[in-house]
């Protein structure tokens, strides 16, 4: 959704993702007849070096990034919370065989480890498109969750954990940038259910 309305509205996007079929795809079905332009780029963004490989692409081709948006999710193994009794809601919860450490670790890698490090990759490009256009500042967006500011789990507390702790970070990094004198804006944006399909895990958008 994003990235058609950014390229509706003119903008040239780069779609990032680890799946190029799924990246043309979108390319193609809302890059059609757009005045924009949507550019599939693959890149692992739960590795560093893919990142900092990324943004060097990008950097020899643009002189700005104007909006960051991180959009990379996943969430991990569902569970039955619901009990009538503590060794009941400790087989659902611990003993249960998907319930790993791992999972843990996978879901925070990708919904907050990888917004955190495509964040600060980007910020000499997001800083400058502040300085080219005048009255503008570079801006990330962070797509979040309500998941991240409900009390229930909703059978998935991994998720939920890691879309508050994404909410967090977005409030930190908001303060760190504002603190060392740049200008970046910083936002996160929490929807409820929203059904999608094939959504790339990140867009870097010019404005032309």
């Amino acid at each position: 959704m994003a990235t058609q309305a950014l390229a509706v509205n003119g903008a040239k996007v780069y779609v990032v993702g680890r799946t190029e079929e799924k990246l043309e795809r979108v390319a193609e079905t809302y890059g059609k007849n757009a005045p924009g332009q949507i550019i599939p780029i693959t890149c692992d963004i739960t590795k560093k070096e893919e990142i900092a490989s990324l943004y060097d692409q990008i950097a020899q081709k643009e002189k700005c990034v104007c909006i960051l948006v991180n959009n990379a999710g996943i969430s991990g193994k569902t569970f039955q919370t619901e009990a009538s009794s503590a060794d009941e809601m400790k087989q659902n919860m611990f003993d249960h065989g998907d319930a790993t450490f791992q999972d843990w670790a996978d879901v925070y890698q990708t919904n907050v480890t990888s917004c955190y490090f495509m964040m600060t990759a980007f910020l000499p490009l997001l800083q400058k498109s502040t300085e080219h256009q005048h009255g503008y500042s570079g801006t990330i967006i962070n797509i979040c969750s309500i998941s991240g500011q409900v009390k229930t789990m909703q059978h998935h507390a991994q998720y939920n954990a890691s879309k508050a702790a994404l909410i967090h970070l977005n409030r930190m990094m908001a303060n760190e940038i504002a603190q060392n004198g740049l200008k970046i804006r910083v936002n996160s944006i929490a929807p409820g259910e929203f059904h999608h399909h094939h959504a790339p895990d990140m867009h870097v958008t010019t404005l032309t």
